[in-house]
């Protein structure tokens, strides 16, 4: 069935971010009758949404509104707050007081995104989840489409977009992936500086096969603080010759501050004196 408000819901959750800096739940609406949108598939199976955050009270509401207007509705949210220091907490306590089906937990110390995703597969108890980056939106029919695809235990990914271009991804897209949940597959919580995901990805490729959903339903936010993007700077730098005992003591954020701030003396803009680069 055709959800005509669809592209609507999508476009409010985004404009209401962009417009105000921060997402104004109070006067959004989220849409009241969703039943009767989609056709259950696997008996209606119940999906985990899994967010990990830290220190994104801005970005966070806009994502979990995304997922609060899927036109599949059997789901529950599972945010595991990372230690954040910013009101991030506060925020999405606000939400689970006001819809059940999301849960929140919270680290007190910041130990990163590769331990943030162990809390969150500890605590999930779905047969199938999907990942959901604090940054990001979810268009209202993605897991309804992607869900569909599961014939079969598999990994099901989806078309992603650039939210400020809109223009499709070429690769896949690590947060769009619809999975069946394995405890005994980890992250490698050494894995500081990027990786973790896609190395997570290959351990379970070599158990399911894949397939992807041929339609933009997940729209990333390549705003200028993502931590993946500074990661993936800083490994490409320093190549991982960076000391482990040196920042071992240091809290996740404090790791990534230390390398950004040397990333960016090394790497200072080039000035042209007289014609002449210095």
């Amino acid at each position: 069935m055709e959800n005509k408000n669809c592209g609507n819901c999508y476009n409010g959750i985004n404009t209401l971010c962009r417009d105000n800096g921060e997402v104004d739940v109070k006067n959004y609406r989220i849409l009241e009758d969703r039943s009767g949108l989609c056709d259950s598939y696997i008996n209606n199976e119940k999906i985990s949404v899994l967010i990990p955050v830290y220190n994104r009270k801005v970005f966070l509401p806009r994502a979990i509104l995304s997922i609060l207007n899927q036109t599949y509705q059997n789901f529950e949210i599972l945010i595991y707050d990372d230690g954040s220091s910013d009101g991030t907490f506060e925020i999405a306590e606000n939400f689970t007081n006001s819809d059940n089906r999301i849960k929140l937990y919270f680290g007190r110390k910041n130990q990163g995104i590769g331990y943030a995703r162990n809390q969150l597969l500890k605590i999930c108890r779905t047969k199938y989840a999907i990942w959901m980056d604090s940054d990001d939106i979810s268009h209202p029919e993605r897991i309804e489409l992607q869900l569909k695809e599961m014939t079969e235990d598999k990994l099901v990914f989806c078309t992603w977009e650039d939210l400020a271009k809109k223009k499709a991804g070429t690769t896949k897209g690590f947060a769009s992936l619809l999975f069946p949940v394995r405890k005994d597959i980890t992250f490698d919580e050494t894995m500081m500086f990027g990786g973790e995901d896609w190395d997570w990805i290959e351990r379970m490729r070599e158990i399911y096969p894949e397939t992807l959903v041929k339609k933009v339903l997940y729209s990333i936010d390549f705003h200028g603080n993502r931590i993946g993007t500074w990661k993936r700077k800083i490994d490409k730098e320093w190549k991982g010759e960076y000391n482990l005992e040196d920042i071992k003591h240091l809290s996740y954020e404090e790791v990534i501050n230390k390398y950004k701030e040397e990333y960016e003396k090394y790497l200072k803009p080039v000035e042209i004196v007289a014609g002449r680069m210095c």
